[in-house]
């Protein structure tokens, strides 16, 4: 028997549920015996019972043994949830509490770093560390304040930290508005459009200030420039816009008039009919009027027409390459009007300043329409007429106000007429050297040196020679060869003209290595002395004369009878004016000159002649004359 059960049992445990079946008789019966909990089935004993064994074959005992370790293992997993619970309970707690320490250090740190970032930044960064403060409020606000109170003897960091408080702080208004009128440059917009949401509260203050002549002017002026902002439209503007615009022209640097022009733009509008007469005043001083067309141009900038009307009054190339960057977009617009001012007739019996300033626009409009890529309106213009007065104007313009020198140059290549060619050299010494690239100078010279040297009209070739000597470049040789496709009079005429300005180059040279020191020093020496009274009328032939070389620039005019006459030559009406030194001769009509007459024959050395002239566009000038000892 004992054999046959324990082949039983061993064919019982091949088997999940005979061990299971097994195991619940095994601890049935030490439990019924000793029935104490540490009897009964593990967990995972009762688990693997209660899932393998059919309950209703359990008997009565392994019911009871069942029923008790279902209520242990019950009570102590609850025991266990309840642990976990506990602990899971408090240990997130504590890692909350961590975690707020943690983020607290974190915002102390990061709070202390906006404040340090805020009083250290740049016054145009401020707004941007503004933003980042309003996300640390909490933490941020008490520091401010504490700075804040530290900070009296600090200006510039007492302002930043204004700033950041003013959102949750009003009281920080009054100390902000007075530094809106007495802060720096830089600080000013900061300021103005922090204070933006308060403008209702600030505009009669204000407006109070500007209207006050008895406040300092710079204050007045920054008061105006925050109500361009505010109250752009206002009708007081018709009152302070004198005084802004004033202001903005005389007393601003240039280094800072770039940025209050922008800080007024809203109100624009409003001072650009006083601009317009400031610019137009000629009783006003010519920098003054400068600044105020440059003021107009950025106001103006989608204004053609008023643009143009500006160009052709501009003296000054510093406002001429302002205004005609402005007026590029609008080239094809302002070519008719252009065109138009450049054919306007002269008006008829005009008086000689009025014929000059009508050559003057036309001019003006003709260098214009050159920079806006129109030249072809104007190159017939620099063809030689009876009266060569609005040419020369033009030609002046075109160097004055540094035309492209690729455009001039281009022109001159393919030009035929010679006039028209001589005009374009003449243009292109008139340009400042120093601001043509050194690779188009090179070009340029030797396209120039090319006509200097194969080219035998004597117009083209002193034109060139000037050009040359205005860009400081010297000369080129003139040696001659002789093509072969020259006729034989041409080549004899170019054989004459190279031997010609050979032995006048050498007379010349020889003559400033050794006479013209002395005879320079010698001239400055007696106009020096020159203190002639003007006389009382003018005869239309005699002007003056000085005959230094004999009396020291003592003598009176037409004092020594017989001698050299200065005579003058023209249609207009030459007037006295003061000289430099003494009197001088105004030229007032386009053609007019003085000429030296023939010198007496009985003086054989060396003399030489002076009086001082006033002619336009160059001023006060002296006409010299010498005669040297035949070579």
């Amino acid at each position: 028997m004992h054999s046959l059960r324990e082949w039983l049992n061993s064919k019982q445990r091949e088997t999940r549920r005979g061990r299971a079946e097994l195991c619940l008789a095994e601890r049935s019966a030490l439990w019924n015996s000793k029935p104490e909990n540490r009897h009964l089935p593990s967990w995972w004993e009762h688990a693997g019972i209660r899932w393998l064994t059919r309950k209703r074959r359990w008997t009565e005992p392994q019911r009871k043994m069942m029923g008790q370790a279902a209520r242990v293992h019950f009570l102590r997993g609850g025991l266990i949830v309840l642990l976990l619970a506990i602990v899971t309970f408090f240990g997130e707690n504590l890692r909350h509490s961590l975690r707020e320490q943690a983020q607290a250090k974190e915002n102390s740190t990061r709070a202390e770093g906006l404040v340090r970032s805020l009083v250290n930044a740049e016054i145009t960064q401020v707004p941007f560390v503004i933003a980042e403060i309003e996300q640390q409020r909490e933490s941020t606000d008490p520091r401010l304040i504490a700075r804040f109170a530290e900070a009296s003897d600090k200006p510039g960091e007492k302002l930043r930290l204004a700033l950041a408080l003013l959102p949750v702080d009003k009281e920080q208004i009054p100390y902000l508005s007075e530094q809106l009128t007495t802060c720096s440059l830089p600080q000013f917009a900061v300021v103005r459009d922090a204070l933006a949401p308060y403008k209702e509260e600030l505009t009669q203050e204000l407006w109070g200030m500007v209207m006050d002549d008895q406040h300092d002017a710079s204050q007045r002026f920054q008061a105006a420039a925050a109500l361009a902002n505010y109250v752009p439209n206002d009708a007081r503007w018709e009152q302070v816009a004198p005084f802004v615009a004033h202001h903005l022209t005389s007393k601003i640097s240039t280094v800072s008039f770039g940025q209050w022009l922008n800080h007024f733009r809203a109100a624009s509008h409003q001072l650009t009919p006083v601009l317009e007469n400031l610019n137009f005043d000629e009783n006003r001083p010519s920098k003054q009027r400068e600044t105020a067309t440059l003021a107009l141009a950025v106001y103006w900038r989608r204004k053609p027409e008023k643009l143009t009307q500006l160009i052709l009054a501009t003296e000054e190339l510093t406002v001429f390459d302002v205004l005609i960057e402005a007026l590029r977009p609008y080239a094809r617009q302002v070519n008719p009007g252009l065109v138009a001012k450049v054919q306007a007739p002269l008006p008829a019996n005009s008086e000689a300043e009025e014929r000059d300033a009508h050559w003057q626009v036309q001019a003006m409009a003709a260098v214009t329409l050159v920079h806006l890529g129109y030249g072809e309106d104007v190159w017939p213009m620099l063809k030689i007429t009876p009266d060569p007065s609005l040419r020369s104007f033009i030609i002046q313009g075109l160097g004055k106000f540094q035309t492209n020198q690729n455009v001039l140059a281009a022109r001159l290549e393919v030009e035929s007429d010679v006039s028209i060619r001589r005009a374009l050299i003449q243009s292109l010494g008139g340009l400042d050297a120093s601001r043509i690239p050194a690779s188009d100078r090179t070009r340029i010279a030797n396209q120039l040196a090319a006509i200097y040297v194969n080219d035998i009209d004597p117009g083209l070739h002193s034109s060139v020679a000037w050009a040359l000597d205005q860009w400081d470049i010297e000369r080129p040789s003139l040696n001659v060869t002789i093509s072969a496709q020259l006729d034989e009079e041409r080549k004899q005429r170019k054989l004459q003209l190279s031997k010609r300005v050979d032995e006048a180059q050498s007379r010349l040279d020889a003559y400033e290595r050794n006479e013209l020191p002395g005879q320079q020093a010698l001239w400055e020496r007696n106009l020096n002395l020159q203190a002639l009274a003007l006389p009382d009328s003018l005869n239309d032939e005699l002007i003056t004369h000085f005959p230094l070389d004999e009396s020291n620039g003592q003598e009176a005019a037409n004092s020594i009878a017989g001698q050299h006459k200065a005579v003058y030559q023209g249609t207009g009406h030459p007037e006295w004016v003061p000289g430099v030194i003494g009197g001088a001769l105004k030229l007032n009509a386009d053609g007019e000159f003085v000429g030296v007459g023939p010198v007496s024959p009985n003086k054989k050395g060396p003399i030489s002649y002076g009086c001082w002239v006033h002619c336009k566009p160059i001023g006060p000038a002296v006409l010299l004359a010498t005669r040297r000892p035949p070579r």
